[in-house]
């Protein structure tokens, strides 16, 4: 379960969507990661991804739900 609102304590279970959901959450994690590399170095990052752990442990959040559900899929690699 990902906190996703720390004031109002909000969370995601991914283990509650279905696999084609978890698959776009994936995937849009993914793109904005791409974005993020393929930005200028002296440009601001859109997303940050890098920068905030909470993007990793969505990731890892969604590549565990997609294990349990038998899905296949690429893992994020975080390696530069």
């Amino acid at each position: 379960m990902i906190k996703i609102d720390p004031i109002n304590s909000i969370y995601l279970d991914p283990n509650n969507f279905s696999v084609n959901e978890v698959l776009l959450l994936h995937n849009n994690v993914r793109h904005a990661l791409v974005v993020d590399d393929n930005t200028n170095e002296d440009e601001p990052k859109p997303y940050g991804v890098r920068g905030t752990p909470a993007w990793r442990e969505l990731a890892y959040a969604l590549e565990l739900a997609l294990r349990g559900k038998a899905s296949q899929f690429t893992s994020i690699n975080w390696e530069q």
